[in-house]
């Protein structure tokens, strides 16, 4: 794909060349376009990149959009891609990754990418911890972090002779969550984790799919609800020292209890803090990371359950702490001081109104009980992934998408 072809769809005219590097953006849904939207003001140029037409970050003002190759399925031609408009720039851009296959790209090609682009991730030894689930729940365990009995399966004969030794219920994970996002296995499985409540059940899911990829984590299931997981939200910097931090708070999820947050909330969380540090510092983690914890509601502790090495779709709430967080990476990888605000904390509900929008509906004719416990979660300031007053288009290109897949959906049941 030629660059000079790939033209933006609504190009910032008001954006002037500067000085500083340009932000480069790897795919522009919630939080690509979070992360854009964290540079308005600054006269730092931001480029987006994908291959989806339809992304509603795409359609943002305030990024000037090119058709790339995807991270996954053509990262060489992606790597040329890259480096094609990173010699159009006057200084080596700053590039952030929204997806883990945007991290596995970046991680892969980091040594060919590094004389071009400053990459906004932790070292490949860090990265290579954080991403293995089993390499992270061992480097908890040395450093006193609590996390659910965890056990490293290779094949069906291990798990035969584990299941009847483990307590059920369980959760079934990938080893790394991009494994389970490859087209054939994601067809099969469709979620993120899943829930055994039996050795029945762990069995016959794990047979669905063990011929495309045996290897799994088993892991213990620590009770609760969606309110029970809480988030350590952080920047550190080159020797592992918190910047800053704040906390989130997951109030309705999608699918429940294993899916992607649709409400989040900032939170105040300060038992959760200690820990973290010292699995940041452990591990010596660099740069935006998100920890998530689930609070066993019987006991009352918290077990740390990932860690997320980039930019997630709700990091826009560091805002309610006075933090801009992608703007933080910005100026500490680029060599610049930024400025912290004094702490400061105001309640906000993080919505993602597309997906919201849909959950509604469902529980307005499903569950009236449970829709008005959901109404009552969102209180404080609210912050949007898609709407925003100053650029509406992405809103409407969301919408507009989200009706069509709908109205695809219903036709289909009709006929079918």
């Amino acid at each position: 794909m030629n660059p000079k072809l790939a033209m933006n769809i609504k190009p910032n005219m008001n954006i002037k060349p500067e000085k500083t590097p340009s932000v480069f953006i790897l795919n522009l849904s919630y939080t690509g376009l979070g992360i854009a939207r964290s540079f308005v003001g600054t006269g730092i140029r931001v480029y987006g990149l994908g291959s989806k037409k339809w992304i509603c970050g795409n359609y943002s003002r305030h990024v000037n959009f090119y058709y790339s190759p995807d991270s996954l399925t053509e990262p060489e031609k992606l790597y040329k891609f890259l480096l094609v408009l990173a010699k159009k720039e006057p200084q080596k851009p700053v590039i952030f990754p929204t997806r883990d296959h945007d991290i596995i790209f970046l991680n892969n090609y980091r040594e060919k990418l590094a004389p071009y682009f400053t990459i906004a991730l932790p070292v490949k030894d860090t990265l290579d911890i954080v991403l293995d689930k089993w390499k992270l729940s061992e480097a908890a365990s040395k450093c006193n972090v609590l996390i659910p009995k965890t056990y490293l399966v290779n094949g069906e004969n291990e798990l035969r002779k584990l299941s009847p030794k483990i307590e059920y219920p369980v959760i079934m994970k990938p080893l790394r969550a991009a494994d389970w996002r490859k087209d054939k296995i994601w067809e099969i499985i469709k979620r993120k984790a899943i829930f055994a409540p039996s050795e029945k059940t762990l069995l016959e899911e794990y047979n669905k799919f063990k011929h495309l990829h045996p290897p799994v984590l088993v892991q213990e299931y620590i009770e609760g609800e969606d309110d029970d997981i809480y988030t350590f939200c952080s920047y550190c910097d080159t020797d592992s020292n918190i910047l800053v931090s704040f906390n989130t708070r997951k109030r309705v999820q999608k699918p429940e209890k294993f899916g992607t947050g649709i409400v989040v909330q900032s939170a105040l969380n300060h038992e959760i803090t200690e820990c973290s540090k010292r699995l940041l510092k452990f591990i010596r983690f660099t740069g935006i990371s998100e920890i998530e914890y689930k609070r066993d509601p019987a006991t009352g502790i918290y077990y740390m359950i990932e860690i997320n090495p980039r930019c997630w779709d709700q990091h826009r709430l560091s805002r309610s702490f006075g933090i801009n967080l992608p703007l933080i990476a910005y100026h500490d990888l680029i060599g610049q001081s930024t400025y912290v605000s004094p702490f400061k904390f105001q309640r906000t509900t993080w919505i993602a109104e597309d997906t919201f929008i849909q959950y509604f509906a469902n529980a307005l004719l499903t569950d009236r009980e449970k829709l008005i416990n959901t109404l009552s979660k969102l209180n404080g300031s609210l912050n949007y992934a898609i709407w925003s007053k100053d650029d509406p288009l992405p809103f409407l290109i969301s919408m507009a998408t989200m009706t069509i897949d709908t109205s695809k959906r219903v036709i289909q049941r009709m006929l079918s």
